[in-house]
Order: structure tokens, then sequence, then C-alpha cells
């Protein structure tokens, strides 16, 4: 497995993640952190890493292209068993992060990360886990070494608790206990250990106790024959034993010792090197023969392999309380600050939501108290009404930009976008920011458009407007004594060219190179968000997008975007769509809230088509094995039973009949899900009606996907 992490002073960190910005961002927290860091793509790229390179921490993504996370998982743990392994995941299912927890990864992180600060705290705590471990390992080994150093004297059997460190602390006792009393053949014996909190003597075994609680029992040091064992070290034999050396002592009862059923015989300290631990009392054998000074001597050395024994899983049990210990401090930080930067981003949220109500509120009570009126103006009912449905896209570029942080969202822009429109529409949206807001504070700023002709490009217009709108907020932040902003566009070759420049403060080369990093910002309450979501969106648009700009001399953001190219359509669809008029059909609508189902219901209605509604899963599919349905339209989301499952049973019953899903959750990551119910087309709640009509007679016409 090529060389030892340990034998670097540097952590060894590997970051395994496709998307490179990711990658990037990890790897500059950890080397701000003098970590030893290397990067890779996918599973394959790490794992060719490792021959040379074994890491200390892994941090995974459990989606990658080709192997995925959860085996690379497996076989990092299989080639290199310390490495601690951290788990990546962007979408909502804490299922797969939890398998992988189970299969050996130390935790997992959510992307994208709240706070960078918690990626390093989260990598220290799998440091300091390893660290750990290998101590522990260390410590093992000592006293293995050190046991071993006695075994040429007295060792105990193969197999005992004394080498299993899987027994228990007591099962080490006990065995102790039985080996003493079956070998020297005795009935009474006493195993005592010193309580460090009162310094006494208390009973940790036992065998043939006067007493029913010997628990109760306390002796202090210098009492008796157990209590002067312990204060000197010094081995008691009875009078009426076989000794070489020094006289024989009398076996007098001290009261301390009533618990004892016949007078002490032989007791020996349990100490180490360094301290006493307790003392091992034996009453007389069984036989009638005394004991002599080879039973001193054995006993003696048994009771320094047990101290030794003590002692390690004494320091085995206070290495894993204050892991235990420090592991619990930890996750409680982790939590307070993951619970804090929800905070934060539920009150943004928040706060945009409750701007698109207000306005939304506004506008529709003006509607209302303008037809009351003898002569209603139509229109500035229908203006209004056009504010209302825009306000309602916005809140749903709310809940995009929520998808977006946390890199869910994987659809692929297809219809044609008019990048003018766009921009102006982006204009208009943020003139409260450069306008209201500016000349609140006495500065004046100007914005210029200069919009040449240029071709339609391919996108989803609302992102394609939160870009400007981002660029045109980040523009006002850049300039805060007022000044000018300017967007153009423009032809280069076969691209759309998108320009957004301010004469504002600039910024240096270092912030500049760092611009679209996640959570990477220079405001003081700033989330770090703003360009990332602009890089994102603009990568998913297959564009690029660069910034130029230098302290003083303002900012240019330089947007290129491919342009829209028509799918290629056959003889027979240019004859159908043309010469056919829209189908009207019998369309099944179960979604479980009420509203949606009268909305929508209503809106399909208008245009021509019989609507037959359901409230879940179940209801649905009993109304369509009635029959006489010619389109599914399912909610996702609705309890007992899902989306995908009616899709399913749909198409059980009669495989002709397209399915077509509405929902309000992002499913990039379960592209799979809905080929396998055989489902038409995705709409993502809100959309606009004529997107609804218009998937309605797309499915109608693509091929039967049974």
């Amino acid at each position: 497995m090529g060389s030892d992490p340990e034998r670097s002073a540097r952590p060894r960190l590997l970051v395994v993640d496709d998307e490179e910005t990711i990658r990037h961002v990890l790897v500059n927290v950890l080397e701000e952190n003098d970590c030893e860091t290397r990067a890779a793509g996918s599973a394959e790229e790490a794992l060719s890493m490792l021959s040379g390179f074994v890491p200390s921490v892994a941090l995974i993504d459990i989606v990658l292209p080709g192997k995925n996370g959860l085996d690379l998982l497996a076989d990092i743990k299989r080639l290199s068993p310390d490495t601690e392994v951290i788990m990546m995941t962007s979408h909502a299912s804490a299922e797969s992060a939890l398998r992988a927890i189970k299969e050996g990864a130390y935790t997992y992180l959510r992307k994208p990360f709240e706070d960078l600060d918690e990626i390093w705290i989260t990598v220290q705590r799998a440091l300091e886990k390893r660290a750990l471990t290998e101590k522990n390992r260390i410590l093992l080994r000592e006293q293995e070494e050190r046991n071993l150093s006695l075994s040429s004297n007295v060792a105990f059997p193969a197999g005992s608790p004394a080498a299993a460190d899987s027994r228990s602390y007591r099962e080490l006792l006990e065995f102790f206990m039985d080996m003493v009393t079956k070998e020297l053949r005795v009935d009474s014996a006493c195993l005592m250990l010193v309580d460090e909190p009162t310094g006494t003597l208390k009973v940790a075994a036992f065998r043939g106790l006067a007493t029913g609680d010997p628990g109760s029992v306390s002796v202090e040091l210098g009492d008796g024959i157990s209590g002067s064992v312990a204060m000197s070290g010094e081995p008691f034999l009875a009078a009426g034993a076989r000794r070489n050396k020094g006289p024989r002592r009398a076996a007098s009862v001290h009261p301390s010792e009533s618990f004892f059923p016949s007078p002490i015989a032989l007791c020996v300290a349990i100490r180490t090197d360094q301290r006493t631990l307790g003392v091992f009392s034996l009453g007389g054998r069984k036989t009638g023969r005394p004991f002599d000074d080879g039973d001193v001597v054995h006993l003696s050395a048994l009771g320094s392999q047990l101290a030794l024994a003590i002692e390690g899983a004494r320091r085995a049990d206070q290495l894993q309380r204050a892991y235990e210990s420090l592991k619990s401090a930890q996750d409680q930080l982790v939590f307070s600050e993951r619970i804090k930067a929800i905070g934060q981003m539920a009150g943004g949220v928040a706060h945009d939501f409750n701007n698109a109500l207000a306005a939304i509120l506004a506008r529709a009570q003006i509607i209302r108290e303008d037809l009351t009126r003898d002569a209603p103006d139509p229109a500035k009912t229908r203006a209004d009404l056009d504010t209302i449905i825009k306000t309602a896209l916005k809140g749903a570029q709310i809940i995009r930009r929520i998808q977006d942080y946390t890199r869910i969202r994987k659809d692929a822009p297809q219809a044609p976008v008019d990048i003018n429109l766009a921009i102006k529409d982006a204009i208009e949206i943020s003139r409260p920011k450069w306008k209201q807001e500016s000349e609140a504070r006495g500065k004046r700023i100007e914005v210029q458009a200069a919009l040449s002709q240029v071709p339609m490009v391919t996108g989803i217009v609302h992102e394609l407007t939160q870009v400007v709108e981002n660029l045109i907020f980040n523009a006002v932040e850049a300039m805060p004594d007022g000044g000018r902003i300017s967007v153009a566009t423009r032809r280069d070759g076969e691209t759309v060219v998108v320009e957004v420049s301010d004469n504002g403060i600039g910024m240096d080369e270092a912030t500049r190179k760092r611009l679209f990093e996640p959570f990477f910002t220079t405001k003081e309450y700033g989330q770090g968000l703003g360009t990332s979501i602009v890089y994102g969106i603009i990568q998913r648009h297959r564009g690029t997008i660069v910034a130029r700009s230098q302290p003083g001399h303002g900012t240019t953001f330089t947007i290129t975007l491919p342009p829209y190219v028509p799918r290629p359509r056959s003889d027979r669809d240019i004859r159908e769509a043309s010469s056919a008029p829209d189908r009207l059909v019998r369309v099944l609508f179960v979604d479980d809230e009420a509203g949606v189902r009268e909305a929508y219901g209503d809106a399909l209605r208008l245009r021509g088509h019989q609507v037959v509604t359901a409230a879940h899963g179940e209801e649905a599919v009993s109304l369509f094995e009635k029959g006489g349905f010619d389109l599914v339209l399912t909610d996702l989301s609705m309890g007992a039973m899902s989306g995908f499952e009616v899709a399913k049973r749909v198409k059980a019953i009669k495989a002709r009949v397209p399915v077509v899903l509405l929902t309000g959750w992002a499913i990039g990551q379960e592209d799979h899900r809905v080929r396998d119910a055989g489902i038409a087309a995705v709409l993502i709640k809100p959309c606009p009606l004529e997107d609804l009509c218009s998937a309605v007679q797309e499915a109608l016409r693509l091929p039967v996907r049974a």
C-alpha cells in the first residue's frame, strides 16, 4: 500500500468529487490548515493514487461518474482500514449517507457547505479519531510486550481473558480468581483494589467470603493484613508456612478482616513498577498443606501480570471516555453551527417570499377594487395581472435558488430564449435596488442597455434573467458612491455575448480568482452564493463566464451562450404539427393539494379537455381501472403512493396512456426512476399554464413509453 501517512508531519487528505469547483474549495480549505492534499474527479482516479499516497482522511462524494462513492468507500477500507472516510452528499436522501456510515464511513457532510469552518472541524474530528485509535493500538502493543517479558516465569494460558481485548474488565478479574483458586486449591479468596476517591481497599472479586454484601467491605490502608500489604508492597505468609528467609508472622485477625471466613494464609500486592493497585488474599488450602516461598513468588508474578492488564484496561477505558466526550462536544458544536446556517438561510428565504407575497397580495387587491368601479381599466388590470404572474414566477426562482445551493438541479435548458428581453426584465426587476435604494442614500446609479440584434439562445428565461439581476446587484454594491452600469449584447461568430460592466471599486487579482467559489465573499454579511449561482447557471446553459477587474477601475463580466438550435423534426412531425389542431382529451389529474387540483383542472378545462381529479394515488388508480382516460397527470409526493407508483400502476393497466409528472421537488438525481416508471415528461411546480398545456400536447404526440 505504499508509504505510511504517519511518517509525514502533515495530515494526508484525499478529496474525490466530480465537480471541479467543489474540489478546488476543499483543497483550499485543507491546504490552509497545513494538510497534504490530493484531489481526484472519479473513484477510478482516486484508487490509482492509493499505491503511493495513503490518506489519513478521505472526503468522497456519494454520486460519482462510473464507480460510485459507496463502492470507493469499500475499496479504501479494504486497502487502508485506518483511513477515516467522510462522505459528501448533495441530494436530499439521507438513506445513502446512513448506509455509508454503516459500512465504515466516519460521518457525512451535506453539500453545499453552509460554513467552510464545518469542513475543517469535521476533518479534525476524523483525524483525532484516527490518532486515538492509533494511540490505543500502541498502548495495547506495549501491554502485550510487557506481558511477554513475564511469560518466561508465569503466563496466563493461551486464549485467556488477559490476552483477549474483547473480554470485559469484570471477566478478566473473574478469570484470574478462578485460575488461582483452582490451581492453589483454596476455598476462600479475595481480590481487593484501591478505590481512588476514598483511598481504601474495596472488594473487586471473591470466592467463599462470610459476608453477604462484599461491596460494603472497606479496609483502610495500613489496617490488618490486607491494608499492611497494600501500604508496604511486601507479601504476607502466615506462621507455620515454610520460608527460607525472614521471620514467620502470626496470623491475628484484625476487625477489618472479619469478612474473611478463615485466617488469611497468603496475601500479595497487585502492583506495577510505579504503584500498588490492590491485594490478593487467600485462605488455607483444602489439603491443609501450608503455602511456601514458591507460592509467594508464583502468586506475586501473577499479581504483577494482572496489574498490567488492569492498567491497560483502565487506560483504554479512559481514552474511550475522553474520545466520546470530545466527540459529543464537537457534535454539539457542529450541530449548533448547522442550525445557525439553516436559520440564516430560512430567514433569507422567508424575506424573499414575503416580498413576493406582498406584491401578489397588493396587486390582487388593487384588481378587486378596480373591478368594483363603474368603469374598470382593462389595460391596468392586465398590467397588474402580468405583475402577479411575474412575481409568482420569481417566487419559483427563490426555490430554484435553494436547489442551486444544494446542487441537486441537473436539468438541461432546451427552450429558445430572447436574451435581450431577459435583460430588460432583469433591469426592471432590479430597479428598486439600483434606483430607489440608491436615491434614498443620496446616490445616483444609472443603468444603460446597449442591446444588439442577436439570435435566440438555448436556455431557461427565468434563470438567465436571474444571472443579469445578480450581476446588477453586485455592481450596485461595488459602487457605494454611485456610478454607471452598462449591459450590452453582441454576436461573436456562432455565440451570443452578454457583458455587464460597472465603474465601481473593482477587485484585486486574488479576489477575482476566487470570485465563483461557493461561500467566498468579501461582504461582511454576505453568504458568498450570488456569483457561485451565476457560474452554475451559465455552466448548465453550456456557456462561459469570465470577470475582468482592477482595483479602482470597475469590473466587467463577459458571458458567452450558444445560440438556439431547433430540434430536428421529421417530415411526419411537421405534417402532424401543421395539420392537426391540439387534441382535446380526457385527463385524470391526481394531486393531494386541493388548490392545485382546482386551479390546474380549471386551466385544462378552459382549453377544452375533460378533467377528472383524484386526491391521492389509490383513488387515481381506482378511477383509471374503470377506463376512458387518454392521459394521466400526477403529483410526485402524495403520502402512501408516490407519483412514480401511480405511473407504474397506470402503465401496468394500459401501457399506451402517457403519464406526465408534476412536482414541486427537484428530481435531477432520479432520472432513472422517471425512465423506469415510463413517464413522458416532468414539470416543476409552479409552472405557467402555457407550459402545462404544451406538455400535455407533447406527451400525446410522443412515442408511447411502456
